[in-house]
């Protein structure tokens, strides 16, 4: 603990290695003053001094100050719910694990305000897009916290957001680029990509989300093409006959990767640039007479379906496990054949929700995760704190991140209500 008057603080590591290595310093300097003062009185006198002034900067030295909530925060916007911001930077019904985000700000040194226009280089560098400000689980990471870069090559936007109400499903969507592809010079394009939709009849939520390869060049491009065409195919399919069990999963992935590689070779591009995994669902807008519904879906590749309640539930799909976790025994348009059929419960008073693995290691390797959402989504949340809640910063955890939520019994609720 530091002394003197000033506000005491604890050690943190650093402090602690720097005063045992100040204190060895010390040390060894008085002792070599003792053994060559006999001999050599100049060179003794010299280590002498050595040793006293390690020990007078070991006597004085204190340890930075971690961050403060108190002292650093600055007013969280209140998103729409009831526990926003304090004044003081506190937060009312704080999250465990939630952190307080520092100043958004520029130094003095890069502009003031009689010089509002002089902000050096250096200075922007170190200003970060802070969607995730406030949600931190862990200790985050530090990729997350990083700035925002640009992709060479103009697509599809970092973020997208969707809001709506379909029968009695209430819908939050959103997608959002990694830490490990925005923060890179240059950055990498989202990857991931969803799309909603319904039958004529209001019958049916459709939902495709797809996840591109990192390994192909234009993945972003193969997403996009595998959401938009799944889609198309299924409110067609469902406009001839309303039942989702009658949908044909090998020809709907057939015509979804033929799709790809059509546009692909529209574009210059081979099926290896346009690697995607890709799930879809079929969610009914009202419920069967005990309350529950059929969820119907299909999928190739590690996407997953999830309920979600008081806790969240992975309905298809499982965990990651083995060395390499990011290798995948099938992609689009290279394997439409291996696209799997489920049939997923949902139980009432539960929703679903479709995700890519961004969001589904998230749930299954970070201590909290599913606590956090299943605390912060027990109810819709306003389109722009679902964003925000999404971009939670956690430590590994830099992948592209994919959610559609849907909460069924919405009972005609309008968006974004509480």
């Amino acid at each position: 603990m530091t002394r003197r008057g000033r506000r005491a603080v604890p050690w943190d590591r650093n402090d602690v290695l720097f005063r045992v290595g100040a204190f060895t310093v010390a040390a060894l300097s008085l002792w070599l003053a003792v053994v060559v003062l006999m001999r050599q009185p100049l060179l003794g006198a010299m280590a002498l001094a050595g040793g006293i002034i390690s020990g007078v900067a070991l006597a004085f030295a204190q340890p930075d100050p971690p961050p403060d909530p108190q002292r650093d925060a600055v007013p969280y916007p209140d998103t729409g719910r009831a526990g926003g911001a304090t004044a003081s930077g506190g937060r009312a019904g704080q999250e465990p694990g939630w952190t307080a985000p520092p100043p958004n700000r520029v130094g003095a040194a890069a502009g003031s305000p009689d010089r509002p226009g002089a902000r050096t280089a250096t200075a922007l560098a170190t200003r970060t897009v802070a969607v995730s400000d406030g949600h931190v689980l862990g200790t985050g990471s530090s990729a997350g916290r990083a700035p925002w870069r640009m992709p060479v090559r103009a697509g599809q936007p970092g973020i997208a957001a969707d809001a709506m109400l379909l029968g009695d499903l209430e819908v939050r969507a959103a997608s959002v680029i990694g830490p490990a592809h925005r923060c890179r010079e240059p950055a990498v394009a989202r990857q991931d990509a969803y799309m909603l939709a319904r039958d004529g009849r209001g019958e049916h939520l459709v939902i495709a989300v797809a996840d591109g390869l990192s390994a192909s060049s234009q993945s972003e491009l193969g997403a996009r093409v595998a959401v938009s065409t799944a889609a198309r195919e299924l409110t067609a399919a469902l406009d001839r006959l309303p039942d989702p069990d009658a949908i044909d999963v090998a020809q709907l992935f057939t015509t979804v990767a033929r799709e790809i590689t059509g546009t692909g070779r529209g574009r210059g591009a081979t099926e290896r640039d346009l690697c995607c995994l890709l799930v879809v669902a079929v969610v009914p807008t009202g419920p069967a007479v005990d309350g529950s519904r059929q969820v119907w879906t299909a999928q190739v590749g590690d996407v997953s379906v999830w309920t979600h309640g008081a806790r969240w539930c992975q309905a298809v799909g499982a965990a990651k496990a083995g060395f390499d976790r990011n290798v995948v025994d099938a992609v689009l348009p290279f394997h439409p054949d291996a696209a799997v059929r489920s049939v997923v419960t949902v139980p009432p008073g539960h929703g679903v929700a479709v995700l890519t693995d961004g969001v589904g290691d998230l749930l299954n390797d970070v201590a909290g995760a599913q606590e956090f959402f299943a605390r912060r989504w027990a109810a819709p949340p306003a389109p722009a704190t679902f964003l925000a809640e999404l971009c939670v910063d956690a430590p590994g955890q830099d992948d592209d991140r994919t959610a559609v939520v849907v909460w069924c019994g919405a009972g005609g609720r309008a968006v974004g209500s509480r």
